[in-house]
């Protein structure tokens, strides 16, 4: 079950980051993340609303972390296609 904080946690992150398709698998790796943290959390003996809170709290600031992941995710140039562009523009004038 998502609750708020998780929920809240993860959109704030990815408002950080730019890449569309870097946001699917990231959404994935942290609701992974944060679900077995608190599980382990639920299993010492937290309820469900603690555990989250918990978990949420040792993910770290959600903007920091977005921030992060953006650059790590930054799209790719692939030069050799923009290289045979412009040569292709330059042939054609």
């Amino acid at each position: 079950m998502i609750l708020k904080k998780e929920q809240s946690y993860i959109t704030e992150v990815l408002k950080q980051i730019k890449s569309k398709e870097a946001k699917k698998y990231v959404e994935a790796e942290l609701r992974h993340h944060i679900q077995e943290t608190k599980r382990t959390f639920i299993k010492s003996g937290l309820t469900e609303e603690e555990a989250d809170e918990k978990a949420t709290v040792q993910m770290g600031n959600p903007t920091k972390l977005g921030m992060e992941l953006n650059q790590l995710h930054r799209p790719r140039i692939d030069w050799m296609m923009l290289t045979l562009l412009v040569v292709t523009f330059g042939m054609g004038t």
